[in-house]
């Protein structure tokens, strides 16, 4: 079955649109740095707020990876390239709804090729 031009037209712009604001994140093994092992993997959107940016995650993400920290304490959370210390950049974690947010830099947003929600309007 084919999809009508026009509608495979919308869906490959919103595909596109969306790979714009979200990024993955993993969990990896920096002992094997040639060809990290992977040990869970995830992903996040950008909102910038206006008075500031931040990644939005589930909650359960942060939580899989503490867990890994107990068994790998030298495991490392990777957002897209970028190591980071999820512990510093956490900004908050929900208790009744699996959310969580992190800092996120425009220097971060640059070296990932992302952008932010703007969320600062109306």
């Amino acid at each position: 079955m084919e999809l009508d031009p026009k509608v495979n037209q919308m869906f490959v712009a919103v595909a596109q649109w969306a790979v714009l604001y979200t990024a993955p994140i993993f969990f990896v093994d920096p002992k094997t740095a040639e060809n990290p092992k992977v040990h869970a993997n995830a992903s996040c959107f950008f909102v910038n707020t206006g008075e500031r940016m931040f990644a939005v995650t589930c909650k359960h993400v942060i939580e899989g990876f503490r867990e890994l920290k107990k068994e790998k304490s030298d495991a490392e959370f990777l957002l897209g390239s970028i190591p980071l210390d999820i512990e510093i950049r956490l900004i908050a974690e929900g208790d009744k709804r699996d959310i969580a947010t992190m800092q996120i830099e425009n220097e971060d947003l640059h070296t990932l090729g992302k952008r932010c929600c703007d969320c600062t309007g109306p």
